[in-house]
């Protein structure tokens, strides 16, 4: 097994310890771990540079995010969702498979890619707390009666008992 000496903590080191330069061959002087540290403390320094950096190309490649997004948008919504709602990355899977695939309410099956169709995360917008996986046009009854009980039970009665034109 080929080692190398890494040049910033100076621990002798395999070299699958080692990122490999764009040229696929050489490794980096640093090992990876001091890399990610370096990586690290930079960042810390240069918050707002670094974040304005990110913006700027996205800005600049909005195809390649939209075509990235499109392309992995169960991970993306996974990520969104963990960071938006405070779950773990894993509840919408777990969620998924408790729901056998199908939206709460009206247990129609989720499609990843078809915005009508793939799983929404419905939550109580006063407690924050998540309640389960709906499909957007749920997702949005809820929403648009501000999650009220009473505007649903009335909505129920309309339809439920008609309503007649002279009322």
């Amino acid at each position: 097994m080929k080692t190398k000496t890494c040049s910033r903590c100076g621990k002798e080191k395999s070299l699958s310890s080692y990122y490999n330069r764009s040229n696929g061959v050489t490794p980096h002087s640093a090992c990876k771990q001091c890399e990610r540290d370096m990586a690290r403390n930079w960042y810390s320094r240069n918050r707002e540079a670094a974040k304005q950096k990110y913006r700027d190309w996205r800005m600049q490649n909005l195809d390649k995010v939209a075509e990235y997004r499109s392309r992995n948008r169960a991970k993306t919504y996974r990520q969104e969702c963990a960071r938006k709602y405070g779950v773990a990355a894993t509840w919408i899977d777990e969620q998924h498979a408790r729901q056998s695939g199908c939206c709460a309410i009206c247990g129609i099956r989720f499609e990843w890619g078809k915005k009508q169709l793939c799983p929404h995360v419905d939550h109580n917008h006063k407690t924050g707390e998540v309640r389960a996986l709906l499909c957007n046009r749920c997702n949005s009854v809820i929403g648009l009666t501000g999650e009220s009980v009473t505007i649903l039970k009335a909505m129920e009665e309309y339809l439920c008992h008609g309503h007649s034109a002279g009322r």
